[in-house]
């Protein structure tokens, strides 16, 4: 039996007899056997069989809003908190957040004979980004840089034994569903006009129990277990998002809101317009082609073909010099300087 300390309380329960305890800074994950376990911590991280603990902290819990490195790195950091909130060092992995925990969001799926559980927190306000972004440090010996806050982090629980593979397999899984959960929400990358993939500082825990009877060895898209990876993994992700930030769907609903990642100034556009269908429907269209202009799906002369439909179908102009094309570069600034006039002559005709 486990001994939960007053100040926390028992947060979910696996069927392998792992719980979660939940403080209010902390998630902390009690294995009740021998399990596997693959992550990127800075304290224990990579693949591990000698775990009892893994945990999800807060850092931010506490404090005046900014984080104090408490030791040289990172690692030496992490050294610190895993003490604080009660665990061996030596037999922990964990990961740190500036999201709360009481905005935690758990989901577990069945099938096949596994349960999948992904436990995730997540916050995307100010650290969200490309896979391919320019980077904003270089690591020089391991000395800590900061970081905007925001972070994914998940603690990926599957109630069955994998091979060393599979468990790869399954980070790779939840990957690509932590990206489709990004894309599923339009959230933009904070250093690039691009979609974000996730944040800078995301973190994944991934657990399997090695006492299991059933054995797998293919956590792919193609198989069960992948399959119920991706779906709580991508739920979890965007539910988590969702009461982190009080309601993305609706904020996304916003004309403003999704051009402002190419440089559209939310002030740019009249209040009561940036809500209307018409104007909400047409900035997801016109962005969605300078992504693909961008991306070299479509040519030059396709983006003014539809940028031009869009405009004529909200009452604007897409203003088109004569004369040849001037290029992407050149593509996309007549786009989006179409944008900005259709708003200020929309708001003087009104």
């Amino acid at each position: 039996m486990l001994e939960i300390p007053i100040e926390s309380e028992i947060y979910h329960k696996l069927q392998n007899g792992d719980v979660f305890e939940r403080t209010a800074a902390s998630l902390i994950l009690h294995f009740s056997g021998r399990r596997k376990v693959l992550s990127n911590s800075p304290l224990n991280g990579g693949y591990r069989e000698d775990l009892t603990h893994v945990f999800n902290h807060d850092c931010l819990y506490g404090t005046d809003g900014f984080v104090r490195m408490k030791g040289a790195t990172y690692r030496e950091h992490m050294l610190h908190t895993v003490k604080e909130i009660g665990l061996d060092p030596l037999s922990a992995a964990g990961l740190e957040t500036a999201a709360q925990m009481k905005n935690a969001v758990t989901i577990s799926l069945s099938g096949g004979g596994v349960c999948v559980t992904a436990v995730t927190t997540a916050g995307v306000d100010h650290n969200a980004v490309r896979a391919g972004d320019t980077a904003s440090w270089e690591e020089k010996s391991d000395v800590p840089v900061p970081h905007p806050p925001g972070t994914i982090n998940t603690i990926l629980c599957i109630s069955t034994d994998l091979s060393e593979g599979a468990m790869s397999g399954a980070l790779m899984t939840a990957t690509e569903a932590k990206a489709a959960a990004m894309q599923e929400f339009a959230v933009p990358s904070r250093f690039s006009s691009g979609l974000a993939t996730g944040t800078g500082t995301d973190g994944i825990i991934i657990v399997a129990d090695a006492q299991s009877p059933k054995y797998l060895t293919e956590a792919g898209k193609h198989a069960k277990l992948g399959e119920l990876i991706g779906k709580c993994v991508l739920t979890s992700i965007k539910e988590a998002i969702d009461k982190h930030s009080g309601g993305t769907a609706a904020y996304m609903h916003d004309a403003a809101m999704r051009m402002e990642r190419f440089g559209i100034k939310p002030s740019e556009i009249p209040s009561e317009l940036r809500g209307r269908k018409e104007y909400v429907v047409a900035a997801g269209m016109l962005a969605h082609l300078l992504d693909e202009l961008d991306w070299g799906l479509i040519t030059e002369e396709d983006a003014v073909f539809g940028a031009d439909w869009v405009f004529r179908s909200c009452n604007g102009v897409l203003r088109c010099e004569d004369g040849p094309l001037p290029g992407k570069d050149g593509v996309r600034a007549m786009i989006l300087n179409s944008w900005r006039a259709l708003f200020n002559n929309t708001h003087t005709q009104e």
